[in-house]
C-alpha cells in the first residue's frame, strides 16, 4: 500500500513539475527578471508538491522579512521538501544556486535557466569563479539568493558544519543574511530515500543578520553566529501551537 501511495504521489509531482515548467517558460517571455516565473510558477509548484505529498509546513517569523529587501537566505537542509516549503511559504523572490547538470533536464532545466537560477560547473573552477562573481553582482543589484550552508542534507536532522562559500558571498556583497531554521522535514523524506511520508514539519524565520560590520578576517565569527542562530531557530520552530509534541529533533550546537 505504501508503494502504491508513493507511486500516486510521484505521478502527481511529475505532472505538476511538467505543467509549471512549461508555464514558467511562457511567463519568462514577458518578464526577463524572473519575478513572474517565481511568484506564478515556482511558488505554486512548491505548494503543489507539498499538496501531492500531503505535507503541511507550519511557519513562524514571516514578520521578520522586509518587503522588497534583498537577502542571502540561509537555511539548514534536512530533506528535498525543504526547497518546496521555502518556495511555497516565503514571500521573497529568490534564486538558488544549483549544479549545472540540472539545466540539462528537458523543459525543467530550460525553465530554471529562463527564471535566472544560478548554475555552477563544479568541474571547471574558472567557470565556477565567474559564476560566483556574477552572483555577487546580482545580489548587489537586489536579487535574493537561497543557500544551504551545510552543502548537503543531514541524515537525521542534525545541524552539520557550515561551508564558507555562502559567507564569502555575503561579505563581498554586503547583503544581510536571513537565517531560517527547518525541523523534522527529514521525517517526510530522508536523505537517500524517495519514500514520502505524509505529515508536517516546522520552519522559523529569524531576524536578518547584518554583515557590514564583519571583515574577511571575521569570517569564522560570522559563520558561528549564523550557525548558532539557525540552531536556535530549529528548536523554536517546533514550539508551535499546532505541534502536539513540541519536542525538537536532535540538534548540534557549537
Amino acid at each position: 500500500m505504501t508503494f502504491l501511495k508513493n507511486l500516486v504521489i510521484w505521478i502527481f509531482a511529475v505532472a505538476h513539475t511538467a505543467f509549471f515548467s512549461v508555464f514558467g517558460i511562457v511567463l519568462s517571455w514577458f518578464d526577463n527578471s524572473g519575478r513572474l516565473t517565481h511568484f506564478y510558477s515556482a511558488k505554486p509548484w512548491g505548494s503543489g508538491i507539498l499538496w501531492d505529498g500531503r505535507v503541511k509546513v507550519l511557519v513562524q517569523g514571516l514578520e521578520n522579512i522586509q518587503k522588497g529587501a534583498p537577502y542571502i537566505l540561509m537555511a539548514n537542509h534536512q530533506s528535498f521538501f525543504d526547497i518546496f516549503s521555502l518556495l511555497a511559504k516565503l514571500p521573497v523572490d529568490f534564486k538558488f544556486i544549483l549544479k549545472k547538470e540540472l539545466l540539462s533536464i528537458p523543459v525543467f532545466g530550460y525553465c530554471m535557466k529562463r527564471a535566472g537560477y544560478i548554475a555552477i560547473n563544479r568541474k571547471d573552477s574558472r567557470t565556477a569563479i565567474k559564476s560566483i562573481e556574477d552572483t555577487v553582482t546580482r545580489i548587489q543589484n537586489g536579487t535574493s539568493i537561497l543557500i544551504f550552508p551545510e552543502g548537503t542534507r543531514s541524515s537525521e536532522g542534525q545541524l552539520q558544519d557550515f561551508k564558507k562559500g555562502g559567507f564569502h558571498l555575503a561579505l563581498k556583497s554586503g547583503c544581510a543574511i536571513l537565517p531560517i531554521g527547518i525541523n523534522q522535514s527529514y521525517k517526510i523524506m530522508s536523505k537517500g530515500s524517495f519514500l514520502v511520508n505524509p505529515g508536517r514539519f516546522y520552519m522559523k524565520v529569524g531576524k536578518p543578520i547584518e554583515v557590514k560590520e564583519y571583515q574577511k578576517q571575521d569570517l569564522s565569527a560570522l559563520i558561528l553566529q549564523v550557525r548558532n542562530t539557525i540552531a536556535g531557530l530549529m528548536e523554536e520552530a517546533v514550539d508551535h501551537p499546532d505541534n502536539p509534541a513540541r519536542k525538537a529533533s536532535p540538534i548540534s550546537k557549537k
